[in-house]
């Protein structure tokens, strides 16, 4: 009489069913890293590119320039950034311009809108540790770069008579943040970290 011999050429049910589901285990949680990490990178470039705009506002006053088809330097270049509402969310539009009217606010009838950039995603932002303390603006604030010293000047066009002397932009999303520190006196902002 033959005895059979069964030898284990394959996989169980089992041990198959339990494969699978541990790569779709991982294949979740990489899927899940991946969308956070590239929301987290869209976010950080927008914000990026606010600071960007600061910068060269300051720059162009600092070197006088003078815009493209204009004769004679402007008196002072600045940032606007004003948060409008896109359905349920919130996206932010930052204009560059130079000030030719000569009155520190951004008036988009009459200044020169050198460039326009919105951000790639839904964010809030608000203003805290406002220098005097006053009401934050809830949706506009304009920096102003003078010509030739670069003093800085925030207004917020919600009461476009205030002139701060610092205060901090935070931007955010569900998870992150980003804040720049504006500070009239010293001529400076500054770019802190996330949460």
């Amino acid at each position: 009489m033959k005895k059979k011999i069964f030898s284990s050429l394959g996989f169980t049910l089992v041990e198959l069913l339990v494969t699978i589901s541990i790569m779709g285990i991982l294949a979740t949680a990489a899927i899940y890293s991946y969308g956070s990490s590239q929301r987290r990178e869209m976010f950080f470039s927008d914000v990026e590119t606010v600071l960007l705009n600061l910068r060269e506002a300051r720059s162009n006053a600092i070197l006088s320039a003078v815009p493209a088809g204009e004769s004679e330097s402007p008196s002072a270049f600045g940032v606007h950034i004003e948060r409008t509402a896109s359905g349920s969310n919130w996206n932010i539009e930052t204009i560059l311009f130079a000030d030719i009217n000569n009155n520190n606010e951004f008036d988009s009838a009459t200044d020169i809108i050198m460039k326009t950039d919105n951000t790639l995603q839904s964010m809030d932002f608000r203003f805290e540790n406002s220098i005097p303390a006053t009401t934050p603006p809830n949706n506009e604030l304009t920096v102003i770069f003078s010509v030739p010293n670069s003093e800085i000047i925030l207004c917020s066009n919600n009461d476009s008579t205030t002139t701060l002397l610092e205060t901090d932009l935070i931007f955010e999303i569900v998870g992150f943040q980003r804040s720049i520190h504006i500070n009239r006196i010293s001529r400076f902002f500054e770019f802190s970290g996330d949460t």
